[in-house]
């Protein structure tokens, strides 16, 4: 009896994983037996994961997703693991800024920006709700040093099929009335710059990636250990030892 009831427990919720990722992918099985299907989603997940990804902030929560949307592994194979709530930490204390003003130095950062608003329109297009406010940054320069700086913005943004143009700096006196606008000689105008909110996105990354079957356990522990020659993860006294371990921890683990 005490090894049924933990036994029919482990079917059960197994189970319920597989029907609700059915319902989620039911499109993709039209013309199987939905028993046979919904049996086999339920082995699928009862298996070891072959992809563990730690940390259930944005970029785990993102990588999860574009994993299982790339076919590069099924999404019943992938588990994210997070001692804490998903986007809970660092990522809900981020600024969410979305900005491809860079000066030259920095221009790699730009095609990353750029992807994230293609994915934040695409998220949105599949029902999740992203908020995306485009507000667009001004720069400006009082001096010799950031006039050069402002050059460098202009020319790397030129480069890299960014919009912006020069304006006038006391042209927008009625926009920033608490600027003393005539200190600056230039300003740089960037329409496009813009911010999100930094958890509804990661939620939305969540969302993505459940649908595709990739499974959360959250609220969990978990650390790093050596199993022979490979990278494995303990979790809850439980040694896993998948295909691939990404560690998407930040900054606070």
């Amino acid at each position: 009896l005490r090894l049924a009831k933990p036994l029919v427990k482990w079917a059960s919720l197994n189970w319920l994983r597989a029907r609700q990722t059915l319902k989620r992918r039911r499109g993709n099985f039209r013309h199987r037996s939905p028993r046979l299907v919904l049996l086999r989603l339920t082995i699928r997940m009862s298996q070891e994961p072959e992809v563990i990804v730690l940390g259930a902030g944005i970029l785990g929560c993102a990588l999860a997703w574009r994993l299982a949307a790339s076919n590069l592994v099924g999404g019943e194979a992938i588990l994210v693991i997070d001692p804490q709530p998903a986007a809970s930490q660092a990522t809900s204390r981020a600024a969410g800024l979305l900005s491809v003003a860079r000066p030259a130095a920095r221009s790699h950062w730009i095609p990353l920006v750029q992807k994230t608003l293609t994915i934040v329109d695409e998220l949105n297009r599949t029902g999740q709700s992203v908020p995306l406010h485009r507000c667009g940054s001004l720069h400006l320069a009082a001096s010799a040093r950031t006039q050069a700086l402002l050059a460098d913005y202009e020319a790397t943004a030129s480069s890299n099929d960014v919009s912006c143009h020069r304006v006038q700096p006391t042209k927008w006196a009625g926009r920033l009335p608490w600027l003393d606008l005539k200190r600056f000689s230039e300003g740089l105008w960037f329409p496009d710059e813009g911010y999100t909110d930094p958890y509804l996105l990661t939620s939305a990354y969540g969302a993505a990636a459940r649908a595709l079957g990739v499974r959360f356990s959250l609220g969990r522990p978990a650390s790093l250990v050596e199993n022979g020659s490979r990278v494995a993860v303990r979790i809850d006294g439980t040694v896993h030892t998948p295909t691939s371990v990404w560690v998407a921890a930040g900054a606070w683990s």
